[in-house]
């Protein structure tokens, strides 16, 4: 048995654009997960960006020192586009630190994107949250690490761009563009499983 939710929003502005959201968010009863399923039409009669950002925010007992985060990306970058090293390392939370943005550079195909944030603490053999979606439709990763005291934050953002702001990404060729028409649909899950 399922239960669900759903929900419409339509965003219209005169002479500009008239795009739909379509929203389920669903789970099977007695699984351990929620998917997120979203359709977005342009319903204008032009071509409009979309931006669109899934902002998951996670903290204990999840994130911790001992976590792992493991994500399908060998390299990243910061927001100015410089590498960054150790992106995938998390920390005990500190006095005065800065937000850090970073970017995994995922692999991006028609296939699933899973991250893993395995705490090998918890319960007898560990848990880990974990979040697949398709890396096609949301090309792009954000992991928004604060670990200030008393915030201590982990966020993993996918999404269909960066956040250099709508007219550097266009700039940069990494808008989403709908046709009038067009449809897209993305599908987010996000679970908890045991580890062994």
């Amino acid at each position: 048995m399922r239960a669900y939710v759903t929900g419409k929003v339509r965003s219209v502005v005169p002479t500009e654009s008239d795009l739909v959201l379509k929203r389920r968010i669903s789970s099977d009863l007695g699984r351990n997960s929620l998917i997120i399923e979203d359709s977005i039409t342009n319903h204008g009669f032009e071509e409009r960006p979309v931006f669109l950002l899934y902002h998951c925010n996670f903290g204990f007992p999840f994130v911790s020192k001992d976590s792992i985060l493991i994500i399908p990306a060998e390299t990243a970058v910061d927001a100015d586009g410089q590498p960054v090293k150790e992106f995938m390392k998390l920390s005990d939370p500190i006095d005065s630190v800065k937000e850090e943005i970073i970017h995994p550079l995922i692999d991006v195909s028609d296939r699933e994107a899973v991250i893993n944030l395995y705490n090998p603490r918890l319960e007898p053999n560990g848990l880990s949250l974990v979040m697949t979606y398709s890396s096609n439709t949301l090309p792009h990763l954000t992991i928004w690490k604060y670990f200030q005291k008393r915030s201590y934050v982990l966020a993993v953002e996918p999404w269909t761009c960066r956040v250099g702001g709508r007219n550097r990404e266009t700039n940069d060729g990494r808008t989403v563009l709908l046709g009038r028409d067009e449809t897209m649909k993305t599908r987010l899950e996000i679970g908890v499983k045991e580890s062994c």
